[in-house]
């Protein structure tokens, strides 16, 4: 068959000192090898590519629907989906522009918090990141379990005379991946919430296989995610 990969034939030559060395002699099928291998992360780059697009839409579509309803309830809920979204929007681009079959998970979390900050003055947000990627397969999920994460420590109040302060950090310890999202607030005295998010954090822990730890810190809440080293990228 045409398309029948034929493995390349090994030879041992011996050097100028008459140590043998192993050579390659049919050098072509390598270089056939790393032409597909190339196409393959550049049909994967674009998948991501058209993803991010097609999710860029379904968000103005649905934020474009919020603004025309006159619930406050459903325009609340609206806006809630088309952040988290926004956020599936964000991890297609970074796997378009990073290393095919990885995700920054750094990155994320740096654009994530910049743009839940916006332009308030009265939260500090301070930032220890450490590289970590996770494999591709795991970004989504975990991309929406942090959101859900960050989005509850934005939404903490905070004493006027004081401000806020949250801090997030990613490292990875033993092959395991650690993600910590710690504030200084207390519990808003007007809970919005349908109980949606604390029930998708349940359920993306679980399928990720993660340990999902939340302690009281008075004042402030800590979320502890741990990653299982099965999520870590392939190098």
């Amino acid at each position: 068959m045409g398309n029948e990969f034929r493995a390349p034939d090994l030879k041992l030559q011996p050097r100028g000192d008459g140590v043998p060395v192993l050579t390659i002699a049919d050098e072509p099928d390598v270089r056939a090898l790393e032409a597909d291998l190339a196409r393959t992360r550049a049909l994967l780059h674009e998948a991501d590519h058209r993803a991010k697009n097609t999710l860029q839409v379904v968000t103005s579509l649905v934020l474009l629907q919020a603004r025309r309803i006159g619930s406050t309830a459903a325009q609340r809920v609206l806006y809630a989906i088309a952040e988290r979204i926004s956020a599936l929007s964000t991890v297609h681009r970074l796997l378009a522009e990073g290393e095919a079959g990885s995700f920054d998970v750094s990155a994320f979390l740096r654009e994530t918090t910049h743009e839940m900050r916006g332009g308030s003055d009265r939260i500090e947000v301070a930032l220890d990141l450490a590289d970590t990627t996770i494999a591709a397969a795991k970004a989504p999920s975990l991309a929406l379990l942090v959101h859900e994460v960050l989005a509850d420590a934005f939404a903490r109040d905070f004493p006027e005379e004081r401000g806020g302060r949250i801090g997030v950090s990613a490292s990875t310890e033993a092959g395991a991946v650690r993600i910590m999202v710690a504030d200084d607030g207390s519990a808003p005295a007007e809970e919005h919430g349908d109980g949606f998010g604390p029930m998708l954090v349940d359920l993306l822990g679980k399928q990720l296989r993660a340990e999902v730890r939340r302690e009281e810190t008075a004042p402030g809440t800590r979320v502890t995610i741990t990653l299982p080293p099965e999520s870590a990228a392939r190098r």
